[in-house]
C-alpha cells in the first residue's frame, strides 16, 4: 500500500557539460539519479540550490532522493519547500503523504492526499492511501454505537459555523467539505469510498459528522447504510443566500463563476465545484440561484417528512 512515486522530471542531457549553466548541474544530477547513483546525484542538486534555493525541481527531487534513501525527516523538509514553490503539485504532494506513511505520522499524511483529492477526486492511489492511513489510525478499536451527523444546507446558510460546533462536542470528529467533492448526479464510486472513510473514522470516535450541501441527492442512500442518521438541514432567508452567493461568485459578470447553468466557459468561468451542483435552463445565475435555492428545500422538506427521525429543518 505505501510507496513513493520516484518521478524523476525527463530533462534534455547535453553531451558534456556547459561551463558557467547551473541548469546544468541539475541536468547532471538527474542523470546520475536514474543510474542510481545518489550520492552524486546528491551532490548536484545541493550545488544547483546553493545558486538557485527556490527551483521547485531540485527541492522535489532531493525530497525524492531522500525518500529512497528512507531518510524521511529529510525528504519531508524538501518536499514542504517545494510545495511551498508549487503548493498543488500533486506529486510532491503525493510524496510527502507517503513520506509521513513511512513515519507512521498518519494523521500528517491526510492534508497532502485530500489536497490531490481536492483537485482530482477520481485519483484511486490518493484515495487508497487516506484509507491505508484512517485504517492504522483506527488501530484495531472499533465503537459499534457511533453515529453518522451530516450538516446540510445550500451553501452560504451557515454550514463553516455548524461545523465548529459539531467539532466542539466531545468525541466527535467534524470536517466541512471533505474530499473529494460528489457530484450532484450520483456517482457511486465515490460514495462508497466515503462510506469507507466514514465507517474508519466511526472506529475512532462517537460521532463522525461531515457538513456539505452535496450530502442531499445522497441522503436516502446513506440512510440505508446508517440507520441511526441525523441530518440538520440549515435553512438561511432565500434573499440572503442569493445575495452571498452573488458577491462570492462574480455577480453574473463576464467572467464569474456559475455553477448552475451548463456552459461552455465562454462567458461563465468553468470551476472544479460545477460538478456539485445541479443545473437549470435559465439565462442568468440570479434566476438559477432562485431555481436551486427552491429545489433544495423542497427537497429537504419533503425527506423530513419521509425520514422525521433522521432528519430535521432549522431555519
Amino acid at each position: 500500500m505505501i510507496r513513493i512515486i520516484f518521478l524523476l522530471f525527463a530533462f534534455s542531457l547535453s553531451a558534456a557539460p556547459v561551463k558557467h549553466d547551473p541548469k546544468q548541474l541539475l541536468k547532471t544530477g538527474v542523470q546520475y539519479h536514474q543510474e542510481g547513483n545518489l550520492e552524486k546525484a546528491k551532490g548536484y542538486y545541493q550545488n544547483f540550490l546553493s545558486m538557485e534555493k527556490d527551483n521547485f525541481d531540485a527541492l522535489h527531487l532531493l525530497g525524492i532522493l531522500h525518500g529512497q534513501q528512507e531518510n524521511y525527516d529529510l525528504a519531508i523538509g524538501y518536499l514542504k519547500k517545494a510545495l511551498t514553490v508549487k503548493p498543488y503539485d500533486a506529486n510532491a504532494l503525493y510524496n510527502l503523504g507517503t513520506s509521513f506513511l513511512h513515519m507512521k505520522r498518519y494523521s500528517e499524511s491526510l492534508p497532502p492526499f485530500q489536497r490531490i483529492l481536492k483537485m482530482f477526486p477520481k485519483n484511486e492511489p490518493s484515495q487508497k492511501q487516506v484509507l491505508f492511513a484512517l485504517e492504522k489510525m483506527a488501530d484495531g478499536k472499533k465503537n459499534k454505537d457511533a453515529r453518522l451527523i451530516l450538516g446540510m444546507g445550500t451553501g452560504r446558510s451557515g454550514s463553516t459555523s455548524l461545523t465548529v460546533l459539531f467539532k466542539n462536542q466531545e468525541n466527535t470528529f467534524s470536517a466541512h467539505k471533505t474530499p473529494p467533492q460528489l457530484p450532484w448526479d450520483i456517482d457511486e464510486e465515490r460514495l462508497d469510498f466515503h462510506k469507507k472513510r466514514i465507517n474508519l473514522l466511526m472506529h475512532q470516535h462517537s460521532f463522525v459528522a461531515d457538513t456539505s450541501h452535496w450530502w442531499l441527492p445522497y441522503f436516502e442512500e446513506l440512510v440505508k447504510e446508517y440507520p441511526d442518521l441525523k441530518a440538520i438541514v440549515l435553512k438561511r432567508e432565500k434573499s440572503t443566500v442569493i445575495k452571498s452567493f452573488l458577491k462570492i461568485k462574480g455577480n453574473g459578470l463576464k467572467g464569474s463563476i456559475n455553477h448552475w447553468i451548463n456552459h461552455d466557459g465562454t462567458y461563465y468561468a468553468k470551476n472544479m465545484w460545477d460538478e456539485c451542483y445541479p443545473k437549470y435552463d435559465v439565462k442568468n445565475t440570479r434566476d438559477a440561484l432562485e431555481k436551486y435555492w427552491d429545489e433544495y428545500y423542497k427537497t429537504a422538506e419533503r425527506l423530513a417528512k419521509r425520514y422525521p427521525e433522521n432528519i430535521q429543518i432549522f431555519s
